[in-house]
């Protein structure tokens, strides 16, 4: 195809992908809107949204970097949840396991964004009560564990188990946190956060493996 067709080329593929482009940008707009508005209400510097918290709180690179590779297991684990489900959910043979994957994805991006802005740990500033914060979690979780425990059966279902049994440590750890730092000092928290970012790892590789398993027409256990 030559320069001239390609550009002819231009205004149909505009109109193509006009709706794409809305639902891409829709978001980002959106969130960047909120993020203006804040700033003006609060009288809050509008940097203080929009560039890096290590950079804004005046701290070294590294600080956080643990919790920040947690954050990019969420987000890939709720992107590889998406992305089976929009594929599977074509397939009339998949539309359980694309609903399953659909249901994990949500709440796999929930957590994630729990991680990232610590809503739970934050939820009184916004009139919220913590426990009914992570009690709805709870529910979330516990309704797909329900719903889909079919689905769950049918796949590699151990790595959840491990995931999962990760994080119910990394939970642990925090509820007694007061005697591990008197055995342990500020290791107990490696504990902590170490098992947590073991289990979300777990969490991603489940989820990627369903995915692959589903999307590529492959058993579950191969």
């Amino acid at each position: 195809m030559s320069l001239q067709e390609k550009v002819a080329d231009l205004v149909p593929q505009a109109a193509r992908v006009a709706p794409f482009l809305l639902g891409v940008y829709l978001v980002p707009l959106l969130f960047l809107a909120t993020a203006a508005l804040l700033s003006t209400v609060l009288d809050v510097p509008i940097g203080d949204f929009t560039r890096d918290p290590s950079t804004v709180a005046r701290l070294m690179p590294y600080v956080g970097s643990v919790s920040s590779v947690g954050i990019i297991f969420w987000t890939a684990g709720a992107t590889v949840c998406f992305f089976g489900w929009a594929v599977l959910r074509r397939r009339p043979d998949q539309r359980r396991f694309a609903a399953f994957l659909l249901h994990f994805g949500l709440v796999t991006a929930v957590l994630g964004l729990d991680d990232l802005f610590l809503l739970h740990e934050t939820a009184d500033h916004f009139g919220l009560d913590e426990k009914v914060l992570v009690a709805g979690y709870g529910s979330l979780l516990a309704l797909g564990l329900v719903r889909f425990r079919d689905e769950i059966l049918e796949t590699d279902f151990l790595l959840l188990l491990v995931g999962v049994g990760f994080l119910g440590l990394s939970v642990s750890v925090d509820v007694v946190q007061d005697q591990l730092e008197l055995l342990l000092g500020g290791w107990r928290i490696l504990l902590e956060d170490g098992f947590k970012l073991l289990g979300i790892a777990g969490w991603f590789g489940y989820f990627l493996r369903c995915a692959l398993n589903r999307v590529g027409g492959t058993a579950d256990r191969s």
